[in-house]
């Protein structure tokens, strides 16, 4: 299968931000996993999640994020997220996710969240 995702990954600040465009599927596993690790490598804690270029999110998708909560957990890493489209963001409360991290409206709010 082929991915229509693309990822990639910018410091600002104490926080390492993960830039997803496109859709969010078990084809991405892989590349995610290790945009996600790569700001924890540079001394980042704080990990955000940026979703406003990402037009789907299926259940795959679901479950490699609740897999970095879970790792994010055991390493002591903060994670939030932004650019959720209203449909989504009810998805993530639904699941639990939002018990794991900070759903937030703008990117500045989400680097302000750790």
């Amino acid at each position: 299968m082929t991915s229509t995702t693309k990822i990639s990954t910018r410091k600002e600040g104490a926080s390492g931000i993960v830039d997803v465009a496109g859709d969010l599927t078990s084809a991405a596993e892989e590349r995610l996993t290790q945009a996600f690790r790569e700001p924890s490598l540079a001394g980042c804690k704080h990990i955000v999640f940026n979703f406003t270029q990402c037009a789907y999110i299926n259940s795959s998708g679901i479950s490699i994020i609740i897999s970095l909560l879970g790792e994010s957990r055991n390493t002591g890493r903060v994670v939030s997220v932004y650019g959720l489209t209203p449909h989504f963001s009810k998805i993530f409360n639904m699941v639990g996710l939002t018990q794991y991290l900070s759903v937030c409206a703008s990117e500045e709010e989400a680097l302000r969240a750790a």
